[in-house]
């Protein structure tokens, strides 16, 4: 099963408004990864993380 079709299911069991949040948790996940990622690569030391959100503010996670 491709990550497409996966999408795609997601975005049916979500109206319109919801798939924005489908979207917002996907995004998230990839920061979580990507930030365990840097996280072991950095040797347990990474720098701080910043996560845009949809008003355009810029979260610090670190």
């Amino acid at each position: 099963m491709s990550i497409q079709v996966i999408l795609n299911r997601l975005a049916g069991f979500y109206s319109q408004k919801r798939r924005e949040i489908a979207i917002f948790f996907a995004v998230c996940a990839i920061s979580a990864v990507s930030f365990l990622a840097g996280y072991y690569a950095a040797g347990g030391c990474p720098p701080p993380i910043y996560i845009s959100t949809s008003d355009n503010q810029q979260v610090r996670i670190r």
